[in-house]
């Protein structure tokens, strides 16, 4: 991906679309520390990795370990349980052929991370384009320590800071880069053992930063749960629903399926879609400091 589509281009679409939908009361992200996570945190002395000390530092450590232990591929079919526990025991330690997607791997961080005791939610980053056949999800903790929300990212095993270091978020990640401001890659990031491009990964970034969702419950095994809403952060003019249809059409049309299949999986996706709750929401929501 070139670094000037990203300048001439991305910082652009974010620059104009800074203005978001409130269609929608405010509505508060629940985090469950079920006790369901409790054998996982044993299994994997998630309390020794993520050691003593400051909870940014605690997130950092988990972050990396994940990274470290679970290989990304994009090419992974989501046919695992959307849970940590079964996740883990797909693919940790098991290679690339079990490698898992980015949606897979920041579930299993959030739920490890809730697990510990701290609050943690997957983010998707979505485009702007619907004909766009990728996106990417990360994971959002607050650190008290800081005071705030940061995003860490278990596909690169990293997290972002501005170039005073302060660790970031989404939406201050969003900020910078719509104004074309210098965002700062921590040491360790990389993509499955191999170095990063931070010219590709900036404009990456910025591509998928035009709008955010993620689900009102996070918890264990709670991605599908029925009744968990859909938390959308929409710059003004994006509709959601419509955008996740032509998106099915088109990733449909591009599959190169029988006739027969493509009719199966429409209408098992289409059901999905149209019984979705989509809120739209300020994205001040998801960062009231947590008490």
């Amino acid at each position: 991906m070139d670094y000037h589509i990203y300048n001439n281009v991305y910082a652009g679409i974010l620059k104009s679309a800074s203005v978001f939908r409130t269609d929608n009361q405010p509505k508060q992200i629940e985090y469950h520390f079920d006790s369901q996570l409790e054998k996982m945190v044993l299994q994997y002395h998630l309390t020794d990795v993520a050691g003593d000390g400051p909870d940014s530092q605690k997130i950092i450590r988990m972050v990396e370990w994940m990274t470290q232990h679970c290989f990304h591929n994009g090419n992974y079919d989501n046919h695992i349980e959307p849970c940590a526990e079964k996740l883990l025991e797909f693919s940790f330690d098991q290679g690339i052929e079990n490698g898992i997607n980015c949606l897979s791997l920041s579930i299993s961080l959030t739920e490890c991370l809730l697990g510990l005791g701290l609050r943690a939610r997957a983010m998707t980053m979505m485009p702007m384009s619907p004909y766009d056949s990728d996106n990417h999800v990360v994971c959002e903790a607050y650190a008290k320590d800081l005071g705030k929300w940061i995003m860490v990212d278990p596909t690169y095993g990293g997290y972002v800071t501005d170039e005073q270091g302060t660790i970031l978020n989404l939406m201050e990640m969003r900020t910078l880069l719509s104004n074309r401001q210098k965002i700062v890659y921590s040491k360790n990031y990389n993509y499955n053992g191999q170095p990063v491009d931070p010219e590709w990964l900036t404009a990456y970034y910025a591509k998928d930063l035009f709008f955010l969702q993620c689900s009102q419950i996070q918890g264990y095994h709670t991605s599908n749960q029925a009744g968990n809403e859909r938390l959308t952060f929409a710059p003004v003019g994006l509709d959601a629903q419509a955008f996740s249809q032509t998106h099915l059409d088109f990733v449909l049309e591009c599959s190169g399926k029988e006739p027969a299949e493509i009719e199966a999986l429409r209408q098992r996706i289409q059901k999905r879609i149209s019984e979705t709750v989509i809120l739209y929401q300020h994205p001040d929501t998801l960062y009231q400091e947590q008490k």
